[in-house]
């Protein structure tokens, strides 16, 4: 109950950050949505039948293991290990734009920094 407990409380903290980070991206004329950690489906735009789970492979691609635990599969960080949430925002504001750096900069706690 513990760990479901602070799933559900993880789940919620990523989409109130994720609706924050997309609500400033939009205000700045970009586009933006995030995949709902519950259903793996985009948030703001339309649902398809294609989910994108923590887990799915496509996180390889970003530098994520995952691993089958044979009754679970787990992603895994190079630099955080296991002790992950992952939250997934896609945008078209480029990658070391002043508006992106703003953000992280503005977001991220002092330790990660």
């Amino acid at each position: 109950a513990e760990v479901e407990q602070e799933r559900d409380r993880l789940t919620h903290d990523s989409v109130l950050h994720c609706k924050e980070i997309c609500g400033r991206l939009k205000e700045e004329g970009y586009w933006a949505d995030f995949i709902d950690p519950s259903s793996g489906t985009p948030h703001f735009s339309s649902h398809t039948n294609h989910t994108l789970f923590e887990t799915d492979e496509s996180y390889r691609m970003l530098g994520f293991t995952i691993e089958d635990l044979g009754c679970c599969k787990v992603i895994s960080h190079a630099k955080y290990g296991r002790h992950v949430f992952v939250a997934t925002i896609v945008t078209n504001a480029a990658e070391g734009s002043d508006v992106l750096d703003n953000i992280v900069q503005d977001l991220s706690p002092d330790w990660l920094m």
